[in-house]
């Protein structure tokens, strides 16, 4: 920025500041309120000081701008005078990046008489790169059956009774999956196949929160899609893997009739649902500790693409077509990946 002000509206926020500096914030954010809300003078001279520099730039001598700036034409793209729009693109994340990891323990948050945070706008993705996913899904709806997966993916077996009682008509592609611990990661040989139409999604968003080196803290990459009909039942998700990462979706494909809701308990344990905004193309992060289920009526599908990364980053092995890995309850969660005959 050049550092010229755009614009300036003064509100007595009376302690709530951060609905102001953090939009993307809902109801749900566990930022509290400041008792000490009055601005103090050397913030009101340097209001004024703001003021009367903004009064001789519209007067025609605005002050000289940096090396870096284009005169005229401030960096965020906005004309002289313009109130910046809601929203932002995905690769600009807001000022929070995650949600924190504490905010899934509702054991803390009820001896703390703290709220947990329900989800957290990441953006939006570029929606061309999102037609072009969607039209491939749409076109290859194999992907999403068992019997090509096992032919030319790797297998996660073991999963079998879990998926039927509480996600019924939800079809998986497993691209990255872990462990139960979450120690360690297998890439499935799909994730290598559908990384260019994959990554225009993931990297803008996934690096501007974890740098370059993101791809290494990715422990679950999936593709889930609920066929008309489908329900995933309220439930919580459970386990270390849990617990150490965050999930956020990608919404490729769905429709107004799609319902994500969240049951969350507030401090005074009183139960309330919230609605999960869903518009193709949205960036979020969900809170997965908190209980929660999907409702897809009809008459289309719904696609995301699902992640849990990690904070650091760990290791990975390789998986080939044709292996067949078994996920139980042990303490690893996943065994065997030897090679099955096809």
């Amino acid at each position: 920025l050049d550092g010229r002000l755009l614009w300036r509206r003064r509100v007595n926020t009376r302690g709530l500041l951060n609905t102001i500096t953090a939009p993307h914030l809902s109801p749900q954010s566990p930022y509290e309120a400041l008792d000490a809300w009055q601005p103090s003078s050397s913030f009101n001279l340097l209001l004024d000081e703001l003021a009367n520099a903004t009064a001789r730039h519209i007067e025609g001598t605005p002050g000289a701008p940096t090396e870096n700036a284009t005169a005229g034409t401030p960096r965020n793209g906005l004309q002289e005078g313009e109130v910046p729009e809601p929203g932002h693109e995905a690769g600009s994340p807001p000022s929070m990046k995650w949600i924190p990891l504490w905010q899934k323990d509702a054991g803390r948050a009820s001896r703390e008489h703290k709220q947990q945070q329900v989800q957290l706008d990441l953006g939006s993705a570029n929606g061309t790169a999102v037609a072009r996913l969607r039209n491939h899904l749409q076109s290859h709806p194999e992907l999403f059956e068992e019997h090509f997966q096992r032919t030319e993916n790797a297998f996660l077996t073991g999963r079998e009774v879990n998926l039927a009682t509480f996600k019924p008509g939800v079809l998986t592609c497993h691209l990255i999956f872990s462990t139960r611990s979450g120690d360690h990661c297998y890439v499935f040989p799909f994730w290598h196949q559908l990384q260019p139409l994959l990554e225009p999604l993931m990297q803008p968003v996934l690096e501007g929160i974890l740098g370059e080196n993101w791809r290494a803290h990715l422990l679950r990459v999936q593709l889930a899609k609920m066929t008309p009909g489908a329900h995933i039942k309220p439930h919580v998700d459970v386990g270390s893997w849990m617990r150490q990462t965050h999930r956020v979706h990608w919404v490729v494909q769905s429709h107004d009739a799609v319902k994500f809701t969240v049951h969350l308990k507030s401090p005074g344990m009183k139960w309330q649902d919230v609605d999960v905004p869903l518009v193709e193309g949205g960036v979020f992060e969900v809170n997965n500790g908190l209980k929660h289920e999907v409702v897809n009526p009809g008459p289309g599908d719904r696609i995301h693409i699902v992640v849990d990364y990690t904070e650091s980053p760990h290791p990975s092995t390789e998986l080939e077509v044709g292996q067949v890995c078994q996920y139980s309850n042990t303490p690893t969660g996943l065994t065997g990946c030897s090679t099955a005959p096809l």
